[in-house]
């Protein structure tokens, strides 16, 4: 049977919620949002008969286009909002249409399937508005048919409860069917649709003409709705959408995605029947996609006016729905634009999860975030971008193929939100935690980024300031009958005026509060006839004897110390862990900030992350290059050089050196000549590296070894980091408060543990900084304590006005800290901090504000005292600098051991400056400065001074040789002061004569022990690098710091990135005799071994292996990998003979110089075992 038709018209109206002598008989009158019309074209039904395995028929209706219309209530005109029509394929690329697939609609007995080809949605406000009063006005006629039915019995309800009608008293469990009854699906909806394009016209804002318009183009769209009955869920919604892209101004489209869904929804509704309480659960995954976000936020706004009901919809809904939201983010990216620069960033999401519940009158809101990977990218412009790889699997490798940086990785993270409703404070709250965060960055990263955040910043500041203000909307509160009267005013002041005096009452703590109702009633029963300050009769009589000061009924107090309180003077200003903020302030926050458990790495990397950085850099490199050839071809022709020397030396970007050193002009010529041979050498080696450098000459270089001390030539960023600054166990609290408050906000930062990693590859050194331990000077922490503190609280000055600015107090307390100072790093750290971006002032986007805000007025700022122990190891002098006066530089002429100094407690406020003739004579620096001085600058000018006049001969005594006659020095001071110090103590001269001998023959012994390790150690470098010239192996660098030998199957030759690191002789230490002895007689047996081979295989080899050219392979010395290559003559046997000799004679001087370090090492570990976790966090150990 089939049915055709070629219009059919539906008018839906619904009644205006009204009582019907109201709503009269006017039918026009009577609706308040409008009339629904669906108009359906070309409407063709077919019966297909029933199968023969199924035994059921279907319907199927088809339908060539559907319109949908809304009829506002006061207007005779409609536009179709929603059109469902079919898709057209052609039979021949010329040809019309032919084969069309309309909209089809699949009736079963307990499903419908209906499958649309193309559903196009357009929206504007008044349409909107219209069908939410109409769904309004549909809810309330449903409500009122369904109590008429029920004979007009009005349920009871109370909003935000779980009582909502009579059967209140049940819980979930009995409305719920039973375990044997079957769950069956009543009815089952599958719609599928190919395409939907979403247009959403908005309504302009301000003193704009035209509205914004959002479209949206969705692709294959899958939904399936499940009726279910005798189950706990009623029902299940689960749609599928593979791709969703919008179009607008300030959305560009988002890269094309691939096979995986975009979105997948999943919805679950259940409906209590006794309560009629209903709870959703909403499940959504979002995958694969991209969010372009500019600065543009306005149609956030624009969309949140446009969601907005009307006024009068949805006032009788009754709050009694529980929403459990979850949202799940897959591989998920935001990429940032600024609006006037081309650098991008990309905030790529591996996994992330959202998990919260919505329910009316909760008084907070709650919502947990799950962070599993979250990485941010960054490119400084288009030249920085590649082309974009389509086999990326994921999108961080695609935004990693198109050249963008690494920056930030944060591994994992729980965050928590809670939103107030206003009558609970905080009004919002952040809390972080068990975060693990990675930074990586070069010199020019951070000012990319800074910048870039900025001009976003910017943008969106000033669109705010554009935009016109919002008027709030008028709150809806409930009619009152009559103005608000005094409720005291019916009380009567007198009936307080006998209220009992409580006097004399002895003074108690809180946990001994008397409980005898007899002790208390006698108390308060006490006049006031004597004057204040006197005792009763009772605490005057028993408090003679000094013991017992109040007796009442068997209730005593009494005084366990007769002597009474002892003051303690100087107690408060000993420093000591502070309360928790929570306890010092008593006004409630309005929003607060937590963070507890992060752990955060920063990587320092060598090199530039930018290209512009680089090609400006290589651009200077191939200028001064000119100018050093110039000038060479002067002084050759012996001509005077110009004044393009000081030319020759350009420091860029505040950090980069090139060309000739600092000073180079005021040397001789001769010496002048052989600074610009050896940089335009140095260049030369490094052309193949930077291949945009030209003027290079063609003649190949030799391959060398990286050079200890040289700086890296290659300006893109290391693979490896250079510094690592770790900081594990941070904690960060953040406060603000209310107007009326005279405190503006509050930032506490805690650090557990603050590092510093070396990682440079000519530095044998480890931590650059860490705490200093107890064992060498440090302080034991207490538990939970933290290694850095860090106070900041921004106070709003009394009697201010309008336009005055927030003070700032700020406190910082560092433990005693432990520095391994390697000047190779310590000069990398002052480059990364000294780089600095030139200014242009045709930067676009800057030039309409160039006015900084109003600089921090510092109302007080104190540092306590901080114990620095350092090492330091110089590998340069800069002797122009020292010509020029900068005594700092004198440093680089010793090696410092165990130099101590402390910084002193700094107390800064702000009004005047004190002059700094007086800061030697304050124990304590005190100073007044203005907020417009640079802090760092002031307290580096305070505590430089005092360093120098107070503490300069702690600092002197670490030089290395001056070191061991201070520790010898301390022991024999020992052996007198201790004496001393035991007698006034206690009279035991005896006990202070051991005492002192002991500390002199342990500081004698460990110091006698560390030196003669140390002088066994540089003989057998020594003899190492004597070995080496003999042994015909030049291309080892000599140097004289003690480095360890190569390990077994590593190459001699290594490229820069390839450079194994620099292992120190003194890393691998035994951890007690023991060990020592066995490590002894390892070394010298396998060296003693070496020689008997050396004089017995040499002959034998030369003998059976006679000729012009020898090469022998020496497997048994595993420790270097090289080989001896002789030349022979007539005499060539007796010449090896004789060049062997020497080495074997070095071998067991070599073993036995080990051998004795060794034994050394491991009895001073055994005395001191404090000294191995000294070495484990100075040098550098090879991985295993």
């Amino acid at each position: 049977m089939r049915v055709r038709c070629a219009l059919v018209r539906v008018e839906v109206r619904c009644p205006a919620p009204m009582n019907a002598e109201e709503r009269g008989k006017d039918w026009e009158r009577a609706t308040r949002s409008g009339i629904f019309v669906v108009d359906l074209y070309g409407v063709r039904t077919e019966k297909v008969e029933a199968r023969e395995k199924e035994g059921v028929g279907e319907l199927v209706v088809t339908c060539e286009r559907t319109a949908a219309y809304f009829v506002p209530s006061k207007s005779t005109r409609a536009h179709p909002f929603v059109i469902l029509s079919a898709f057209a394929v052609p039979t021949s690329p010329n040809a019309h249409p032919e084969t069309s697939f309309p909209p089809t609609l699949t009736l079963l007995p307990r499903s419908i399937e209906i499958q649309i080809p193309l559903l196009h949605i357009s929206l504007d406000k008044s349409t909107f508005d219209g069908l939410e009063l109409f769904v309004d006005d549909l809810g309330q006629w449903s409500e009122r048919r369904s109590k008429m039915s029920e004979g007009g019995e009005e349920q009871a309800r109370i909003v935000g409860s779980r009582y909502f009608g009579k059967g209140g008293n049940s819980t979930r469990g009995e409305s719920e069917s039973g375990e044997g009854e079957e769950v069956r699906c009543e009815m089952g909806i599958r719609l599928a649709v190919s395409d939907v394009i979403l247009e959403l016209r908005l309504e302009p804002r301000g003193d704009l003409l035209v509205g914004r318009e959002i479209r949206g183009l969705v692709s294959d769209v899958d939904v399936k709705v499940d009726l279910l009955s005798n189950s706990k869920s009623n029902m299940i919604i689960e749609a599928i959408i593979m791709d969703v892209k919008v179009e607008d101004a300030t959305l560009p489209t988002a890269p094309a995605t691939g096979s995986t869904p975009i979105v997948r929804l999943g919805i679950t509704s259940a409906v209590e029947q006794e309560t009629g309480l209903k709870e959703s659960k909403i499940k959504v995954v979002l995958a694969n996609f991209t969010y372009h976000l500019s600065s543009d936020l306005g149609w956030l706004e624009d969309v949140a006016l446009f969601a907005k009901a009307p006024e009068g919809a949805f006032e009788t809904v009754v709050p009694n729905e529980l929403t459990r939201l979850r949202l799940r983010i897959v591989d998920g990216s935001i990429q940032v634009k600024p609006p006037s620069l081309g650098s991008l960033l990309v905030i790529n999401l591996s996994e992330a999860s959202i998990s919260t519940n919505l329910m009316p009158d909760m008084p907070r809101t709650m919502a947990a975030i799950e962070v599993k990977g979250l990485r941010i990218l960054a490119v400084d412009s288009a030249a920085d971008l590649l082309e974009r790889s389509q086999s990326a699997e994921t999108g961080y490798a695609y935004w990693k193929s198109m050249g963008f940086v690494d920056i930030v990785d944060v591994q994992r993270s729980t965050v928590q939100v809670r939103q107030g409703n206003g009558l609970v404070l905080p009004d919002f709250e952040v809390l972080i935690s068990d975060t693990k965060v990675v930074v990586a960055i070069c010199a020019d990263t951070v000012a990319a980024v800074a910048a870039l955040a900025g001009d976003f910043t910017a943008a969106l500041a000033a669109q705010s300031k554009s935009a016109p203000p919002v008027v709030p909307a008028p709150s809806r509160r409930l009619p009152t009958r009559k103005q608000s009267a005094d409720l005291l005013s019916s009380v009567d002041p007198s009936a307080f005026g006998h209220a009992p005096e409580f006097q004399d009452m002895p003074e108690y703590l809180d946990d001994d509060v008397p409980t005898n109702v007899d002790y208390l009633a006698d108390a308060l029963k006490q006049t006031s006839t004597r004057p204040k300050g006197r005792r009763s009769e009772s605490t005057q009589g028993t408090a003679s004897d000094g013991l017992i000061i109040s007796d009442i009924e068997g209730e005593t107090i009494k005084m366990l110390d007769p002597a009474g309180l002892r003051i303690l003077d100087g107690f408060l200003a000993e420093p000591r862990e502070d309360p928790d903020n929570d306890s010092e302030s008593h006004t409630p926050s309005i929003f607060r900030f937590r963070l507890t458990n992060c752990d955060v790495k920063i990587h320092i990397h060598e090199g530039y992350d930018w290209a512009a950085t680089r090609k400006a850099i290589e651009a200077e490199a191939k200028a001064v290059r000119r100018r050093l050839e110039k000038i060479r071809q002067l002084l050759a022709n012996g001509q005077t050089a110009d004044a393009s020397v000081e030319e020759a030396s350009v420091l860029m970007f505040g950090s980069v050196q090139l060309g000739l050193p600092p000073g180079a002009s005021e040397l001789a010529t001769p010496a002048l000549l052989a600074a610009i041979d050896e940089e335009l050498a140095e260049k030369t080696e490094v052309a193949s590296t930077v291949g945009s450098w030209q003027s290079l000459p063609d003649q190949p270089s030799k391959s060398k070894p990286t050079l200890v001390g040289k700086a890296r030539k290659r300006l893109t960023r290391s693979p490896a980091f250079a510094i690592e600054v770790n900081l594990r166990g941070v904690g960060a609290n953040f406060d603000t408060y209310p107007s009326a408050s005279q405190l503006a906000s509050r930032i506490r930062v805690d650090v557990s543990t603050f590092e510093i990693i070396d990682n440079i590859r000519t530095s044998t050194w480890r931590k650059f900084l860490t705490e200093l331990r107890a064992s060498d000077g440090g302080v034991v922490r207490a538990s939970g304590a933290s290694m850095v503190r860090f106070e900041l609280n921004k106070v709003r000055p009394v009697g201010r006005t309008a336009s005055s600015q927030d003070e700032i107090t700020m406190k910082i307390k560092i433990f005693p800290l432990r520095l391994y100072i390697d000047q190779d790093a310590l000069d990398f750290l002052k480059a990364f901090g000294g780089f600095k971006v030139p200014s242009s002032a045709d930067t676009p986007g800057l030039e309409g504000d160039t006015s900084t805000g109003p600089e921090p007025f510092f109302q007080r700022v104190e540092v306590l005292p901080v114990k620095i122990k350092l090492d330091y190891k110089p590998k340069r002098v800069d002797y122009h600098a020292l010509r020029q006066g900068k005594t700092a530089e004198l440093m680089n002429f010793f090696h410092f051991d165990g130099s101590e100094m402390t910084l002193r407690h700094l107390v800064v406020t702000g009004v005047s400056v004190l002059s700094s003739k007086n800061l030697s004579k304050l124990t304590d620096l005190y100073l007044q400065v203005s907020g417009s001085t640079r802090l760092s600058e002031l307290v580096q000018d305070i505590w430089t001074p005092d360093v120098k006049a107070n503490q300069l001969a702690d600092v002197i005594s670490g030089i290395a040789p001056v070191r061991s006659v201070v520790n010898l020095g301390s022991g024999v001071a020992n052996l007198v002061l201790l004496p001393i110090e035991q007698y006034r103590k206690d009279g035991r001269l005896a006990r202070g004569i051991q005492r002192g001998a002991t500390s002199f023959a342990r500081t004698t012994t460990l110091e006698a022990l560390n030196v003669g390790a140390r002088l066994a150690t540089g003989t057998q470098v020594i003899l190492e690098q004597a070995e080496s010239v003999l042994g015909a192996r030049f291309n080892t660098s000599v140097t004289a710091e003690a480095l360890a030998a190569a390990s077994e199957g590593s190459p001699v030759l290594l490229s820069e990135e390839e450079h194994a690191d620099l292992i120190s002789r003194y890393s691998a230490q035994p951890g007690d005799l023991r060990e020592g002895i066995e490590s002894a007689y390892r070394s010298l047996g396998g060296n003693f071994r070496s020689a008997a081979q050396t004089i017995l295989a040499v002959p034998m080899e030369v003998y059976e292996r006679s000729g012009s050219e020898v090469s022998l392979p020496c497997e048994f010395w595993s420790a270097n990998l090289w080989q001896i290559k002789l030349n022979f003559v007539s005499q060539g046997p007796v010449r090896a003979v004789v060049r062997a000799v020497p080495i074997a004679v070095l071998k067991p001087m070599i073993g036995a110089s080990e051998a004795v370090s060794k034994a050394l090492f491991g009895l001073r570990n055994t005395l001191d075992p404090d000294a191995i976790a000294e070495a484990a966090d100075k040098y550098k150990a090879r991985s295993p």
